[in-house]
């Protein structure tokens, strides 16, 4: 083994894209690592990580038997941009209103203004105007979800 070079990534993607499907593995295990600890710094969740995790490479296989990877690129930044585009993806799709709900875990909007009222005349202006603009983008989501449907 000590005369041997390493087959490159490149060598691998077009063994596979001529039909030797079982180069697939040895990509999959020399770069798994490092794509799998990219989805879960943008996803957080072990569950969603593995979701894009497979998605991810669902979609290689796929682009790679469409002939659509560029060989002159390089495969490992081409696989992550496609599992950032997936994470981005499914962040837009499961996550996208979950800034304007209120739960116990987040802050009141009223929170999150400036407190410069002196009374309570203002205090109480302040929150009932952060409670129409809570309203409002309720509303705006529910059209927003009508409208997408």
């Amino acid at each position: 083994m000590a005369g041997q070079t390493a087959i490159t990534d490149n060598e691998l993607v077009h063994r596979f894209m001529k039909g030797e499907e079982f180069v697939l593995e040895q990509l999959l295990q020399r770069h798994q690592a490092r794509i799998y600890t990219s989805i879960f710094v943008l996803m957080k969740d072990r569950d969603d990580t593995d979701d894009v995790f497979q998605d991810t490479f669902c979609k290689v296989i796929e682009q790679l038997r469409q002939k659509k990877y560029d060989e002159r690129g390089k495969f490992l930044p081409w696989v992550l941009r496609i599992a950032h585009n997936l994470c981005m993806d499914r962040y837009r799709k499961d996550k996208k209103w979950d800034i304007i709900k209120n739960t116990e875990d987040t802050p009141n909007i009223a929170d999150l203004m400036p407190d410069n009222e002196h009374n309570a005349e203002d205090k109480m202006i302040k929150n009932e105007s952060c409670a129409l603009v809570l309203q409002y983008l309720d509303i705006l989501r529910k059209n927003s979800e009508k409208s997408s449907c």
